[in-house]
């Protein structure tokens, strides 16, 4: 009964499903890590010039998109562990 339950959460074994993965994990938190400051400056400077006041206060809530985050990037890696655990597997006991 587990392994059921645990195998309907894997990911689906195609390549859209890995490319899905490397999108919505792995690479934001990449592009965060390296241009982290960049992107806060950018939603800042947004902030700034807006004249409407919610949409001010969205662009001041997108400058977190700037922040780094470990959780984010192991959770993705280990989705595409995941994705290539059994892939290759041998069929046997």
């Amino acid at each position: 009964m587990r392994k059921k339950i645990v195998d309907s959460l894997r990911p689906g074994r195609s390549w859209w499903a890995l490319v899905g993965i490397v999108l919505f994990f792995v690479l934001p938190e990449i592009a965060a890590f390296f241009y982290g400051d960049e992107i806060k400056g950018y939603f800042h400077y947004l902030s700034q010039k807006e004249p409407d006041r919610f949409l001010a206060k969205s662009f001041e809530m997108f400058e977190s998109f700037g922040d780094f985050s470990w959780i984010n990037l192991l959770i993705g890696l280990g989705f595409v562990g995941w994705f290539f655990y059994e892939r290759y597997k041998k069929d046997g006991p």
